[in-house]
């Protein structure tokens, strides 16, 4: 492999020869196979003017060498200059594989007929094959990687050769062949080179699929089971995250990474509990405010109060200072802060940051819910309906966002407006119908609370009938601690109030 050969002796001495003359200004004779690896050298490192001064020197002492011209098209093709490329590639003679390669490049980068340039790479491949095959006979392990390596510089031309963004659908279709062609994944470096690729091009299913494949074969491959958490957390795969995240804890306790990844799942999952003492971990050793907003959340579900609240001003200062930029983010950054200021009675605060939110976007449904609910705290019944049938006109599915204004109604004590809310919603027909009998177990609550106890009776029996274990959960306070069925308990319990 090439890479081997540029750290063996016999190079670094060419290198040097070459170097020395370069930094004397004289000229020295080397042959043109030596141009061509000090060239694929500097374009290997990225020093693509090293790489074409190089090349200039090789071409001045062999004008009509077939392998300098080529590697000169392909350092141009790295730095887009694909109509220099092109006047090169077209006088090179078409049988060798190489020019295929480069045409294949051109055709897709300068030309723009992707599905041309395609049937050229798949040319390109079946004939790399025949070559690797014949010229590796015996030698499994380099004939492998070579074939591999095929894939990998097709796929990286899809990515790196397009100036406004590529085809993500089309590098995920030769990544998938490659998997399926290739399995088992991670004996080899190409296997590696692909999953660098994945993870830095943040195509988190392949970085799923890449790593899980990989980890089969090298369950300890380095941060392996970290990188995997991550993009399974990314993809709201958050069991999967926290199994992987464990594995790479098992490995090494002290993978900070792996213990965010882990936290976050856990946060996801609402299980607050479990997540505080990894927040805490990631914090005492990091003191990353990014993660300050998260970790006042769990403070709060603790009810450590006065420690949440220092976490939240850290989350304020850092969004501030990283996030403001992006207002989308912002505005949902400050909703979530907002939410939680409301959590701790720190309704000022709530309001500050609320107000930011809906002037960044004043038409979101959820901040104008939350909006709502901080004026019920002033009593403003007026200004919290109007923003409260905003957020449902706003949202997708209106019984489900008529139950959230519902709730907080019933927690601020305005039971007959929410028995007049749930009386407008129930005049809707059509598609409503079907789901409107949830928001009886929350009128029959509100009936209960207004002392109606006729239309409490009325609604308790519809709401048996149709979703009694939506009643179980709206009147938990009120059911014993066992395992009784909602429908006899209720049955139960309407022959109680009927008495």
């Amino acid at each position: 492999m090439k890479n081997d050969y540029y750290e063996s002796e016999e190079f670094k001495e060419i290198l040097r020869s070459y170097e020395q003359s370069v930094e004397k200004g004289m000229a020295t004779y080397l042959d043109a196979d030596d141009y061509l690896d000090v060239a694929d050298y500097y374009l290997t490192i990225d020093q693509t003017d090293k790489c074409f001064a190089c090349l200039e020197r090789g071409l001045q002492q062999h004008p009509d060498d077939a392998s300098l011209l080529s590697i000169k098209a392909s350092a141009l093709i790295f730095i887009h200059k694909y109509k220099e490329a092109e006047e090169i590639v077209k006088e090179q003679d078409s049988s060798h594989n190489e020019v295929l390669y480069q045409k294949a490049q051109l055709e897709y980068a300068f030309h723009g007929n992707v599905e041309h340039a395609e049937e050229m790479f798949q040319d390109w491949i079946t004939i790399e094959r025949e070559n690797i095959l014949n010229e590796h006979e015996d030698d499994e392990e380099q004939r492998e990687e070579q074939l591999r390596d095929s894939y990998i510089h097709v796929i990286t031309s899809f990515i790196e050769l397009s100036d406004h963004g590529y085809d993500v659908e089309l590098v995920k279709r030769w990544i998938e062949d490659y998997i399926v062609t290739f399995s088992p994944l991670g004996n080899y470096d190409s296997d590696l080179i692909l999953a660098d690729t994945v993870r830095e091009e943040n195509l988190y299913d392949m970085v799923v699929k890449v790593y899980s494949k990989i980890l089969e074969t090298n369950p300890y491959l380095k941060y392996g089971w970290t990188i995997l958490a991550a993009a399974q957390f990314s993809l709201d795969m958050y069991e999967e995250a926290l199994e992987s995240a464990d594995f790479a804890l098992a490995i090494n306790p002290d993978d900070l990474d792996a213990v965010l990844s882990k936290a976050h799942s856990l946060y996801s999952l609402k299980n607050y509990a479990e997540a505080l003492p990894l927040f805490e971990q990631y914090d005492d050793k990091t003191h990353d405010t990014a993660q300050s907003l998260p970790y006042a959340i769990c403070l709060i579900d603790a009810e450590r109060n006065v420690e949440a609240l220092e976490q939240l001003k850290k989350a304020e200062k850092f969004f501030k200072n990283y996030a403001k930029n992006d207002k989308e983010y912002y505005a949902a950054s400050c909703f979530e802060m907002a939410d939680a200021y409301l959590a701790l009675e720190r309704i000022s605060e709530a309001e500050r940051l609320i107000d930011i939110s809906l002037k960044l976007q004043p038409k979101n449904p959820h901040y104008q819910l939350l909006k709502g609910t901080l004026l019920l705290t002033h009593q403003d019944k007026l200004g919290a309906l109007t923003l409260f049938v905003k957020y449902i006109e706003g949202s997708d599915d209106i019984i489900a966002a008529t139950i959230q204004v519902v709730i907080r109604l019933l927690l601020f004590e305005q039971e007959i407006l929410a028995i007049e809310l749930i009386s407008s919603i129930e005049k809707f027909s059509g598609q409503l119908q079907s789901t409107a009998a949830q928001l009886y177990a929350y009128k029959a609550l509100a009936y209960f609370r207004n002392y109606q106890y006729s239309q409490f009776l009325e609604y308790l029996k519809k709401s048996q009938e149709q979703c009694p274990d939506l009643l179980r959960e709206v009147f938990s306070d009120m059911l014993p601690d066992d395992n009784t069925d909602p429908v006899e308990y209720f049955s139960n319990l309407l022959k109680n109030f009927a008495e």
